[in-house]
């Protein structure tokens, strides 16, 4: 019997619900692992086809957003991999529509599906450790990191740093096959050199390369100021503008948001991702990010315009797309 654990990468309760598996599967339930890691705009990726063979297994999925425009094809790969005798779990959080989440419930063994405000890595933890009475103050302290991001709380000491190095590895493992920073990461949450103990989580290495990105950030910062353009909505102001890989959508979208006069920010980036963040909770992220091809939740979402040009996007193109969703919903 061997385990494979799919996570998402770009973001603190993604890699939390990684390490959680991780160190289950280490610690209270060894068995051998497979750890890969992936993001939305990977599309039906985000199970590889390297995987589509194997038998026998249990496949775990979290944080991977359940009602993607790729949905279908997902499915398709998930019925492949039950043919196989393998055992499928998704933990998520995102909101689905129902007959998305009946046809995933029909495929996999167990659909675990939250609310919004339930993140990725306490679904893993209530999934995986509580349910099965396993006491575990690491592991719970990795549930909260994940909750204390995902939900922009930032109320332990630890999380924005852990939040912008997420970022870096982002940044430096861009165009790799494996991710192997962010990899390494995952295994060090899973079992750090001091457990349960967020304020010295972090080792001292990983301070001096948050120190390295601070600097690269602040020399790109102004050009981000620069291309910010506000289009009124609907009586709301939007900030719609683009911003280089060496930033995270989460994190270029908050400083824009803190610098702007604005209701909401819609940030898209060289590769064609992009990021939907608001002041207002009047506004609906994710209905924006969904017709913009991707979805989330009401706080925060994100999409992919999936029209890029040699690996980039096409800036006056995005800008109008973006444009006429607002317009759609804004009327």
């Amino acid at each position: 019997m061997s385990v494979v654990i799919i996570s998402h990468r770009k973001d603190l309760d993604g890699l939390s619900s990684a390490a959680l598996m991780v160190r289950y599967f280490t610690k209270h339930r060894p068995l051998p692992f497979y750890l890969t890691l992936r993001d939305y705009p990977d599309g039906p990726n985000i199970i590889e086809d390297r995987l589509l063979d194997i038998k026998g297994s249990e496949i775990y999925l979290a944080d991977l957003a359940t009602d993607q425009k790729f949905i279908d094809e997902v499915v398709v790969k998930l019925r492949r991999l039950k043919a196989n005798n393998n055992k499928i779990i998704w933990m998520d959080h995102h909101p689905t529509r129902e007959e998305v989440a009946t046809s995933i419930k029909s495929t996999v063994d167990l659909l675990d599906l939250r609310e919004s405000t339930t993140t990725g890595s306490e679904t893993v933890y209530d999934r995986l450790y509580r349910r099965n009475n396993i006491n575990d103050e690491h592991a719970e302290m990795l549930a909260r990191l994940g909750h204390d991001s995902d939900l922009m709380e930032m109320k332990i000491s630890v999380t924005s740093k852990l939040v912008m190095l997420i970022d870096y590895y982002n940044f430096i493992d861009a165009g790799t096959t494996f991710y192997p920073d962010l990899i390494q990461l995952v295994l060090y949450l899973a079992a750090p050199k001091k457990e349960a103990d967020p304020d010295a989580l972090l080792m001292q290495d990983h301070l001096q390369q948050l120190t390295r990105y601070k600097k690269l950030l602040e020399k790109e910062k102004k050009k981000v100021f620069a291309s910010v353009e506000i289009v009124n909505a609907g009586g709301y102001k939007f900030a719609i503008f683009n911003y280089p890989s060496l930033f995270s959508g989460t994190r270029i979208s908050a400083e824009v948001l803190s610098n702007f006069d604005v209701d909401a920010s819609i940030g898209y980036s060289q590769d064609g991702s992009g990021s939907v963040r608001r002041n207002n909770s009047s506004v609906s992220c994710r209905q924006i990010a969904k017709l913009l091809g991707g979805g989330g939740h009401e706080f925060a979402a994100g999409f992919s315009l999936g029209f890029e040009i040699n690996n980039k996007v096409d800036d006056l193109k995005a800008r109008q797309m973006i444009i006429e969703a607002l317009k759609k919903i804004y009327r």
